[in-house]
């Protein structure tokens, strides 16, 4: 007997989607044969392989007053996430291996869905990279910048902005076989904005000395580098398709260079920054609404390789400040609107089973366990009805970031989530967390 027997659904596959039953039996997809204890009639119903989120900021147990483990995974939940990849940056970083077993304890009492945990590497710790490959990070994170001035604290291990700094770092992370996550932003040329009266239009929103240039400069420089190390490196929430294109006329033949961006960078624009102010602030900034098609015609051609959301919350307090923090925390968008860009015929759910579940779990070294509704996989599983579509309304939201997520504020979704099962076990439901904190639990990548 099978613990969950899913009937009748379209079941979605990077190569098809295919009408069918799906079984799960101690936390993985087996065959389905036979009764089951649970059964879901899953007719006129979508079934998804659980979305993995590269790129999340929860911040606990230093920056808890934001977003905890617990509402974080939940938010990712309603997004059709159930794995997450968490980011160092934190109070303090995750620098070393004591650090990071300080998260996971935090992470194991109180996640609902699962999460991976990037370290922080930069060039003042480099000595701690391979204590913290044999630790289990799933990833190494820095920033090609210095840390943001007023949060030191949050990013100790996390900067490379010298040439000979990343290259230092690369020539480490190469020897542990990790995947470098680089946010690629080029400190001198947004000096030069921020001091040249020639470019002060660029000091103002939407660009908030922030141009493309300040991005593809870094990105030419992280290519280069990884090249000459050997280094496998992801450049992060990749904003506008010059970049992606640039990405692709530099990697050279077999060099391991993969392409993340946000949804925000599919869906929004300079114009939702100007309509939203400080709530539709982040960096890099949103770019040019005539983008958006190139951008989700690359996400369709397999020109990028991961889905994260930089899921950044922050309190009103703090976004009004006079400093605005960057940041939104849309991760329970995620999927909801990626089905906009479907109802438009602008991508196919095949993409996004291919290109935010299966290609980021294998690229991770996790493939044999998510992304993925073979049999053998984890029991991660989104049930979606796409004749179902609502409003965004803040105050329905998981997140304690609410206001963070003005962004999608009245907008209508391209579906609706129906349930978010994890391992077998449902942890959301028609709009409600069902799952007690603690079900979540620690991925780490093979060997």
């Amino acid at each position: 007997m099978v613990d969950l027997l899913i009937k009748n659904v379209d079941a979605v596959f990077p190569d098809g989607v295919r009408r069918g039953d799906i079984a799960v039996c101690g936390g993985k997809i087996v065959p389905a044969e036979g009764e089951a204890r649970e059964v879901i009639d899953g007719t006129g119903l979508t079934a998804f392989p659980g979305l993995l989120d590269t790129h999340m900021h929860i911040r606990a147990p230093g920056i808890s007053h934001r977003e905890t483990f617990y509402t974080g995974t939940a938010a990712a939940a309603a997004g059709g996430i159930t794995t997450v990849f968490e980011m160092p940056v934190s109070r303090p970083a995750t620098s070393n291996v004591a650090l990071l077993e300080e998260r996971i304890r935090d992470m194991e009492a109180k996640a609902i869905v699962d999460v991976a945990f990037y370290g922080s590497a930069g060039y003042d710790n480099v000595k701690e990279i391979k204590p913290l490959a044999e630790a289990g990070v799933i990833g190494f994170k820095t920033f090609s910048q210095r840390a943001v001035k007023g949060r030191e604290n949050e990013f100790v291990g996390l900067t490379c902005p010298t040439s000979g700094e990343l290259y230092r770092v690369c020539d480490e992370i190469a020897q542990t076989g990790k995947l470098f996550a680089i946010h690629a932003e080029s400190d001198p040329i947004i000096d030069l904005v921020n001091s040249d009266p020639r470019y002060e239009r660029w000091t103002q929103p939407p660009y908030y000395a922030r141009p493309k240039i300040v991005e593809m400069d870094a990105i030419a420089r992280a290519i280069v580098i990884a090249l000459d190390t050997g280094t496998r490196i992801s450049l992060c929430h990749v904003s506008n398709p010059d970049a992606v294109e640039l990405v692709l006329r530099m990697r050279a033949p077999g060099q391991e260079v993969y392409v993340e961006t946000c949804l925000h960078y599919l869906e929004c624009s300079q114009d939702d920054t100007l309509r939203t102010g400080v709530w539709g602030k982040m960096k890099p900034p949103l770019r040019e609404a005539e983008g958006l098609p190139r951008m989700r015609a690359h996400f369709a051609a397999g020109h990028i390789d991961m889905l994260g959301s930089d899921h950044a919350p922050f309190t009103r307090e703090e976004k009004l400040k006079p400093a605005m923090p960057d940041g939104i925390a849309a991760v329970e968008m995620t999927l909801p609107m990626l089905l906009c860009s479907y109802k438009r015929g602008e991508i196919r759910l095949e993409d996004i089973a291919a290109y935010a579940a299966q290609r980021p779990a294998e690229l991770f070294g996790i493939g044999d366990r998510k992304g993925s509704l073979k049999t053998g996989a984890d029991g991660d599983i989104v049930l979606v009805d796409l004749n179902k579509t609502y409003t965004v309304e803040l105050n329905k939201l998981q997140t304690m970031a609410k206001e963070c997520v003005a962004l999608y504020e009245g907008r209508e979704t391209g579906g609706t989530i129906v349930r978010t099962i994890v391992r077998g076990k449902t942890v959301y439901q028609d709009g409600a967390v069902t799952a007690e904190p603690g079900w979540g639990t620690w991925i780490k990548p093979r060997s």
